[in-house]
Protein backbone atom coordinates (compact mmCIF):
# COMPACT_ATOMS: atom_id res chain seq x y z
CA UNK A 1 0.00 0.00 0.00
CA UNK A 2 1.16 2.95 -0.64
CA UNK A 3 1.72 6.23 1.58
CA UNK A 4 -0.71 8.29 -0.12
CA UNK A 5 -3.64 4.94 -0.19
CA UNK A 6 -2.51 4.52 3.47
CA UNK A 7 -3.49 8.34 4.30
CA UNK A 8 -6.55 8.43 2.48
CA UNK A 9 -7.34 5.25 4.25
CA UNK A 10 -6.86 6.33 7.68
CA UNK A 11 -8.90 9.57 7.06
CA UNK A 12 -11.81 7.02 6.22
CA UNK A 13 -11.46 4.82 9.33
CA UNK A 14 -11.52 8.19 11.59
CA UNK A 15 -14.57 9.50 9.68
CA UNK A 16 -16.11 5.81 9.51
CA UNK A 17 -15.61 5.31 13.59
CA UNK A 18 -16.76 8.97 14.14
CA UNK A 19 -19.81 9.18 12.06
CA UNK A 20 -21.01 5.49 12.57
CA UNK A 21 -20.97 5.00 8.80
CA UNK A 22 -19.51 1.94 6.56
CA UNK A 23 -16.47 1.64 4.64
CA UNK A 24 -16.84 0.98 0.86
CA UNK A 25 -14.27 -1.74 -0.41
CA UNK A 26 -11.76 -0.48 -2.32
CA UNK A 27 -12.66 2.98 -1.65
CA UNK A 28 -16.24 2.55 -4.15
CA UNK A 29 -14.09 1.49 -7.02
CA UNK A 30 -15.49 -1.67 -7.29
CA UNK A 31 -19.55 -0.62 -6.97
CA UNK A 32 -19.13 3.17 -7.96
CA UNK A 33 -20.59 4.18 -4.78
CA UNK A 34 -18.49 6.61 -2.84
CA UNK A 35 -15.21 6.13 0.22
CA UNK A 36 -18.29 5.74 2.66
CA UNK A 37 -22.09 5.16 3.11
CA UNK A 38 -25.44 5.13 5.51
CA UNK A 39 -29.00 4.84 4.80
CA UNK A 40 -29.49 7.99 2.33
CA UNK A 41 -26.19 9.23 1.74
CA UNK A 42 -22.89 8.52 0.10
CA UNK A 43 -19.41 10.17 1.24
CA UNK A 44 -16.61 10.91 -0.50
CA UNK A 45 -13.62 11.34 1.60
CA UNK A 46 -10.14 13.43 0.63
CA UNK A 47 -7.32 13.63 2.33
CA UNK A 48 -5.36 16.46 1.07
CA UNK A 49 -3.43 17.29 4.33
CA UNK A 50 -0.40 18.30 2.52
CA UNK A 51 -1.93 21.26 0.63
CA UNK A 52 -3.90 24.70 2.29
CA UNK A 53 -7.32 26.22 0.98
CA UNK A 54 -10.28 24.08 0.05
CA UNK A 55 -12.12 23.57 -3.25
CA UNK A 56 -13.70 20.19 -4.73
CA UNK A 57 -12.37 18.94 -8.80
CA UNK A 58 -15.45 19.82 -10.60
CA UNK A 59 -14.42 15.61 -11.87
CA UNK A 60 -14.94 14.33 -7.96
CA UNK A 61 -18.23 16.20 -7.52
CA UNK A 62 -19.75 15.16 -10.61
CA UNK A 63 -18.99 11.91 -10.10
CA UNK A 64 -20.36 11.82 -6.34
CA UNK A 65 -23.85 13.51 -7.51
CA UNK A 66 -24.08 10.82 -10.31
CA UNK A 67 -23.29 8.41 -7.61
CA UNK A 68 -25.78 9.45 -5.41
CA UNK A 69 -28.44 10.02 -8.18
CA UNK A 70 -28.01 6.04 -9.39
CA UNK A 71 -28.50 4.84 -5.74
CA UNK A 72 -30.98 7.51 -4.47
CA UNK A 73 -29.52 9.00 -1.93
CA UNK A 74 -27.75 12.26 -1.46
CA UNK A 75 -24.26 13.08 -1.12
CA UNK A 76 -21.99 14.45 1.25
CA UNK A 77 -18.12 15.59 0.04
CA UNK A 78 -15.64 15.66 3.42
CA UNK A 79 -12.03 17.34 2.42
CA UNK A 80 -8.89 17.31 4.71
CA UNK A 81 -6.35 19.89 4.57
CA UNK A 82 -3.50 21.59 6.31
CA UNK A 83 -6.08 24.44 7.06
CA UNK A 84 -8.77 21.83 8.71
CA UNK A 85 -11.60 19.49 7.28
CA UNK A 86 -14.68 20.67 5.22
CA UNK A 87 -17.97 19.03 4.39
CA UNK A 88 -19.75 20.34 1.32
CA UNK A 89 -23.50 18.90 0.39
CA UNK A 90 -26.53 19.77 -1.27
CA UNK A 91 -27.97 23.38 0.95
CA UNK A 92 -31.43 21.45 0.59
CA UNK A 93 -30.59 18.42 2.31
CA UNK A 94 -28.75 20.83 4.83
CA UNK A 95 -31.73 22.48 5.32
CA UNK A 96 -33.39 19.51 5.80
CA UNK A 97 -31.09 18.46 8.82
CA UNK A 98 -31.25 21.55 9.93
CA UNK A 99 -34.78 22.15 10.30
CA UNK A 100 -34.57 18.81 12.28
CA UNK A 101 -32.17 19.33 14.73
CA UNK A 102 -33.63 22.98 15.25
CA UNK A 103 -37.10 20.79 16.10
CA UNK A 104 -35.52 20.13 19.01
CA UNK A 105 -35.14 23.12 20.90
CA UNK A 106 -38.42 23.55 20.57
Amino acid sequence: MTNKRKIGDDFEILLESLLKVKRTPNSGAMFKDGDLRCQGFIFEAKNRESKSGYSIPKKELDKLKKQALDRFVDWIYIQKTSDGVVVSMDLEVFKTLWDKYNEKDN
